[in-house]
């Protein structure tokens, strides 16, 4: 009974880890088309954007303050993101492998 409810907790985590992972990468995903999106705004309006801030609506500002973030901060989100992934990919399918000695304990 005990190996059943782990296997259960076990895969559970496992799904955790993986929707973890999979939301990281949307959120990457987001980040790198709002920098894309900046890129290609006319530099002067980056410029005009920048200094009168307090007038842009949230997703101007938000784009703004992205296009600050290093690219190296945005590859290790993604790499982090591959990793729960992975992670939660081996809990998920090796949880249900484990074995219950307790039917041979009892034989014994």
């Amino acid at each position: 009974m005990r190996v059943r409810i782990i296997r259960w907790c076990l895969v559970l985590l496992g799904g955790v880890l993986i929707g973890a992972g999979l939301e990281l990468h949307g959120f990457v995903a987001i980040v790198r088309h709002m920098v894309d999106e900046v890129d290609n705004t006319f530099f002067l309006f980056r410029a005009v954007g920048r200094a009168t801030s307090f007038l842009l609506g949230g997703d101007q500002r938000m784009a703004l303050a992205i296009k600050e973030v290093p690219p190296e901060v945005v590859t290790e989100c993604a790499r982090s993101g591959y990793v729960l992934m992975i992670v939660g990919a081996l809990l998920a399918l090796t949880a249900p492998l484990l074995r219950s000695n307790v039917a041979a304990r009892g034989r014994s």
